[in-house]
């Protein structure tokens, strides 16, 4: 038998304020793994990220390569995960480049589908899982903490879904909730730090007990104060036992009114953890007795949970004694628990809580962030950015998302983004096309998801091509579901009157409008209505194809409005002048959701004037 630093189960951490938690890479046996977060609330995952797509002491530097998790995780569970080689596993993937720094798209987890090859797929806005050929078996859910094996999927900007692959475990999966990882042989376990504030978080080969990853977790005094606040652990230097262990006995002094249970199964006598059956007497007394034969590993996730209920409103020391018991030996710890009302944690945090004379000393810590290595600015006490720390300003014209979805054509820059913008802003889910402007679309829908907490995404579509411009409604409403708003924003301007010229302001200009606006009106199920507001230049007074495009718009508004009155809403917004600056694009904008939204107006065309030469209409688009 050999003494341990105490450690708790990862499944046990909790973030109770809004203190900002950095996550700090100090040590990988191997490299190749992927490591990812999740935050949980009521069981359901939120927020599924990439911390280090590539995990090595070749790769990142132990104590500074850092990532923050913001200061946004009050009240939840955070949840780490290993994904064993997946950058390995996944580099070659044209896909994975971009997910693995989180951009173009989000990770999310679903429960396996029923069927054994299964591929998933987004259709009418779900993502669904199909067969190889393309037929659907069924629609995927979301996976919660009763999923067995949950499926890691990348979901792009462009509607594609993509299976990562590597065996993944989850920090709370070894416990009460091993269903979620493949098997048992890996674990998480965190370790209080001498300096008050931190963890360090451990993946732990079970069999060898050896740590294949290691990062230290900046959680904040509070949290960290209440993660071994009233926990027994946290005065004990527990021993490792070889050998199964049958039973343990905790008992605390039955002089005062505190006692003992199991958090998460306060009322239970029968349980499971980390696949075993155990039975428990004594809960709400001074004696707990644990019986049920494991490993030493699964009862120290399982006393990580032991916790003592205590009325004292002033910090206290509560005698703790642990008696481990075996087919031939028992082995007994004791210590002292640092105890303190649960309801006057409410009101106020204990100081001067003692850890373990075991922990390693603060010399022998490696450095938790640039700050241990460069000194802070004076009268400065934290590392941790500003934007981190402050409160976040919520616009308070931002409307709660209203189930709407808009498409808008040459989306992805300048006057299309404030469009995009101001939809957003009132509630829509917005999906951009876009021809060659593939970047700016990926930053845009990132920025709207963001900032608005809608749904965004991209379809590219070159409107010079009769099919491409034919496919894009039917295409858009495949994959996310009928629209509810059309805005017909992209333009083209060329010059040259050849026959190419020609060709390219009439398809862009004309015919892709015309196209859209019909397969829009055939898109639609009875009983639904639509609208569609078409954003063009008002025609410059000279004979060109670019005018001439320019000036049939109005005619195509009146005549789609007449033949759609029963289904759809259609108007116009004719702009003269060329906008200088985002108040004017703002203003441009605005017009566009009013007479998107407005029921009384249709057939309508309404020219608004911003100023300046006809003749430099060029930069509008």
């Amino acid at each position: 038998m050999s003494d341990k630093a105490c450690s708790l189960d990862a499944s046990v951490l909790r973030i109770s304020d809004g203190a900002p938690v950095k996550v700090t890479f100090l040590n990988a046996g191997n490299s190749g793994h992927f490591v990812g977060f999740y935050s949980m609330t009521d069981g359901v995952f939120q927020d599924v990220k990439a911390l280090f797509a590539h995990v090595g002491a070749d790769v990142l530097i132990p104590g500074v390569s850092s990532v923050f998790l913001g200061s946004r995780l009050n009240d939840k569970t955070p949840v780490f995960f290993v994904m064993e080689n997946g950058h390995i596993l996944n580099r070659d993937e044209a896909w994975f480049r971009e997910a693995a720094t989180g951009h173009g798209g989000s990770w999310k987890f679903l429960k396996p589908a029923s069927q054994k090859d299964a591929i998933p797929a987004l259709h009418q806005g779900k993502i669904i899982w199909r067969k190889q050929n393309g037929e659907a078996i069924e629609d995927a859910q979301d996976a919660d903490l009763n999923t067995k094996c949950p499926v890691l999927v990348w979901q792009s900007n462009d509607a594609q879904v993509y299976v990562a692959k590597g065996r993944i475990f989850h920090s709370q999966g070894y416990g009460s909730h091993a269903q979620l990882n493949p098997d048992q042989q890996h674990r998480f376990c965190v370790v209080p730090q001498e300096d008050g504030s931190s963890v360090e978080l451990d993946f732990i080969d079970v069999p060898s007990q050896t740590k294949e990853l290691s990062f230290n977790l900046q959680i904040g005094e509070r949290n960290f104060k209440a993660l071994i606040c009233n926990r027994i652990v946290s005065a004990l230097t527990l021993p490792k036992i070889e050998t199964a262990i049958s039973s343990v006995v905790i008992e605390i002094p039955d002089e005062f009114e505190d006692t003992l249970y199991i958090e998460g199964y306060e009322d239970q006598k029968k349980l499971t953890d980390a696949g075993v059956s155990f039975v428990t007497e004594g809960s709400g007394t001074n004696r707990l007795v644990i019986t049920g034969e494991a490993d030493s590993g699964v009862y120290e996730g399982l006393l990580s949970r032991v916790k003592i209920k205590t009325a004292a409103s002033a910090a206290a020391k509560c005698d703790v004694r642990v008696i481990f018991k075996t087919e031939k030996e028992e082995y007994a710890v004791t210590g002292q628990a640092d105890i303190f009302s649960e309801k006057a944690q409410g009101e106020d945090v204990p100081a001067g809580l003692t850890l373990p004379k075991t922990f390693p000393s603060e010399k022998e810590l490696p450095p938790r962030g640039i700050a241990d290595i460069l000194p802070l600015p004076k009268g400065s006490t934290d590392d941790l950015p500003s934007f981190l720390t402050q409160p976040v300003a919520v616009p308070s014209a931002v409307k709660k998302p209203n189930g709407k979805t808009v498409l808008i054509t040459g989306g992805a820059c300048k006057r299309g983004s404030a469009v995009a913008h101001a939809f957003a802003a009132c509630g829509y889910n917005v999906i951009i096309h876009c021809n060659t402007a593939v970047a700016q679309a990926t930053h845009l829908v990132e920025d709207l998801q963001q900032k608005y907490g809608v749904k965004a995404s991209y379809f590219r579509a070159d409107f010079n091509s009769y099919e491409e411009t034919a496919d894009l409604i039917p295409s858009v409403t495949k994959t996310y579901g009928v629209i509810d708003v059309l805005v017909c924003h992209a333009f083209a301007f060329v010059k040259d009157e050849s026959e190419q010229g020609w060709n390219e302001n009439m398809a862009v200009n004309l015919r892709a409008p015309f196209l859209l606006t019909r397969l829009f009106a055939l898109s639609l199920p009875k009983g639904k209505e639509g609208t569609v507001v078409s954003v063009f230049a008002q025609a410059p007074q000279e004979l060109s194809s670019y005018a001439l495009s320019c000036s049939s718009l109005s005619g195509l508004t009146a005549l789609a409005a007449e033949a759609y009155k029963n289904k759809i809403r259609i108007n116009g917004l004719a702009v003269a002048g060329t906008p200088t600056d985002d108040s004017q694009f703002r203003k441009i904008a605005e017009t566009t959701c009013f007479l998107a939204e407005n029921p009384l107006v249709s057939g309508q065309v309404l020219k608004i004037d911003m100023g300046g030469s006809s003749e430099k209409k060029t930069s509008l688009f």
